[in-house]
């Protein structure tokens, strides 16, 4: 059992409640339930009983919790002693997938600025999975992207919903609203397999029971401007942000009947803390 399931228990058991535990901690009420269940298989015993909506403690719950508090509280110490909690930072080291980039850092870097002039911003961008894994080994604290790949070691923490849309020039595809087989009139471009915006784009096309690949991509490139680019000035099609395709002043098309909303997320370690100076960055970006 590790700090962060400690924590989740000692939420659980004081809110009696896996609704407000989870608002508690700004975490998915599916995460909470299934580290629950983790912990409940490593030590044997139940912890929980549900009764409607309460999570009433078993008696081992009650054993158990005090050593857990205590253990937690002097974790918390031991963090302020070495000044890593309310350690100030002078730069922010951040991540972001393609997507992200565009929609939410332009504004959020500007609006950050204004009231923390003194730090600095590094900024690594790449694609999704590239991003979320530096997270994971906390290369980066805080990264942006565009898809979930679920980790029980990382948050997801939604802050903008766009739409995965068709897009092409302007004159290329008449109809908005497509059939499976007009997808097969024109060339496809496609992002890499690391991108955010291609894992989407395969669900998107799953709901219609069609693979990516079946499609016959005439370009995969992994780099997103000369994506953008290639569908603007040519005549191919490509799955893409329908903000950025707006941005871009692209056609925007959806096959009928089918939406797939997308959400741009902050990532980031649970069983790390966020300085504060992050936090006020996510803060900024969940208002735009």
């Amino acid at each position: 059992m590790d700090i962060h399931q400690m924590k989740i228990f000692l939420a659980v058991f004081t809110e009696k409640s896996i609704t407000k535990a989870s608002e508690k901690m700004n975490i998915t009420q599916p995460t909470i339930s299934e580290h629950i269940k983790n912990m409940e298989h490593i030590i044997g015993k139940k912890l929980f009983i549900r009764n409607g909506k309460e999570m009433k403690p078993t008696e081992f719950a009650c054993e158990i919790f005090p050593g857990i508090s205590d253990l937690i509280n002097r974790y918390d110490k031991f963090l302020e002693h070495l000044d890593i909690k309310k350690e100030s930072v002078d730069k922010l080291l951040l991540g972001s997938s393609s997507v992200p980039k565009i929609v939410i850092l332009p504004i959020a870097i500007k609006n950050y600025q204004i009231n923390h002039p003194g730090i600095r911003l590094i900024i690594n961008i790449s694609d999704s999975i590239s991003i979320i894994e530096k997270v994971k080994k906390y290369e980066i604290p805080l990264g942006f992207v565009g898809t979930v790949i679920p980790d029980e070691k990382l948050t997801y923490e939604k802050i903008f919903e766009d739409e995965l849309i068709i897009a092409g020039r302007k004159g290329l595809i008449q109809k908005k609203e497509l059939e499976i087989e007009d997808l097969f009139k024109y060339k496809l471009i496609s992002r890499d397999e690391g991108s955010g915006t291609r894992k989407e784009a395969e669900s998107y096309l799953k709901k219609a029971g069609l693979s990516i690949n079946k499609l016959h991509p005439t370009i995969i490139t992994n780099d997103f401007d000369m994506y953008v680019d290639l569908i603007r000035n040519n005549d191919f099609f490509g799955f893409m942000s329908k903000f950025v395709a707006k941005k871009n002043n692209l056609s925007i098309h959806r096959l009928k009947n089918i939406e797939l909303k997308r959400g741009i997320y902050a990532i980031y370690r649970n069983d790390i803390e966020l300085p504060p100076e992050y936090n006020s960055f996510k803060n900024i970006c969940k208002l735009i």
